[in-house]
């Protein structure tokens, strides 16, 4: 019996990441055909047929409450009246994934206006740009590629300008993962020379410090020589007087 692993159930902003988790959790439980359609049920007929029929009904079932079990008791009214797992997930899929107009203008939008802000997680700005490409992709959208290259080149923040200056300055622009591992390697080139200069300026100010108590001690027993001089010269000149 495959174990349930289990991970947040859906809700009016997840759909995106729950169906990946939802159909690999399908996979493991070896009822992904059934929910997917590539498993039917079978045609009524002879006894043969029937316990077929009896085995996909009771499989299509387990699949049913694999899903139910994962969406949120708020988003359960949009399933209902579905009699079979693929209807639920067709359903799930026309609600939350949908392919009009209206999707198409606003994934378009949410794209050339994606903008990375200063000092921000590069990471996390390549994954929402990435993430809404691959939203784009799904509902049937191509975009050329150099288009994105140049998109995502735009959407990096002011602190890029030289890095985005090089790319440019190409003949070719470099493929669009190859551009995310530039901007990836940049941003932690970036970081591991902040960390070095922060760390060298830490062991200049401790040096100077030390230098500083160093000097400090050496200047004291300066003072002490120059007082044991001095107090030696006053003898002599008492004994001179």
């Amino acid at each position: 019996m495959a174990q349930t692993t289990r991970f947040e159930a859906l809700n009016s902003r997840n759909y995106d990441t729950w169906k990946i988790f939802m159909e690999a959790q399908l996979v493991k439980s070896d009822l992904w055909p059934y929910v997917n359609g590539n498993h039917l049920r079978p045609e009524a007929g002879d006894t043969e047929s029937q316990i077929a029929t009896d085995a996909w009904t009771k499989n299509d079932g387990k699949a049913r409450s694999e899903i139910i079990l994962s969406i949120s008791s708020s988003e359960l009214k949009i399933i209902k009246g579905c009699t079979t797992s693929n209807e639920m997930w067709l359903k799930l899929k026309s609600v939350y994934q949908p392919k009009g107009p209206a999707r198409k203008a606003t994934l378009l939008r949410r794209l050339t206006t994606l903008k990375m802000q200063s000092r921000s997680d590069i990471r996390e700005h390549l994954r929402n740009f990435f993430n809404t490409v691959d939203e784009i992709n799904e509902i049937g959208v191509q975009i050329d590629e150099d288009l994105l290259s140049t998109m995502l080149m735009i959407s990096l923040s002011n602190e890029f300008d030289n890095f985005r200056c090089a790319i440019e300055s190409r003949d070719a622009l470099p493929s669009l993962e190859a551009l995310r591992v530039k901007i990836t390697e940049e941003a932690d080139a970036r970081q591991n020379n902040a960390t070095r200069s922060t760390s060298n300026g830490m062991y200049a100010e401790r040096g100077s410090a030390k230098n500083a108590e160093e000097n400090k001690g050496g200047y004291i027993e300066l003072l002490w020589r120059f007082r044991f001089q001095m107090s030696q010269m006053q003898e002599i000149w008492t004994q001179s007087g």
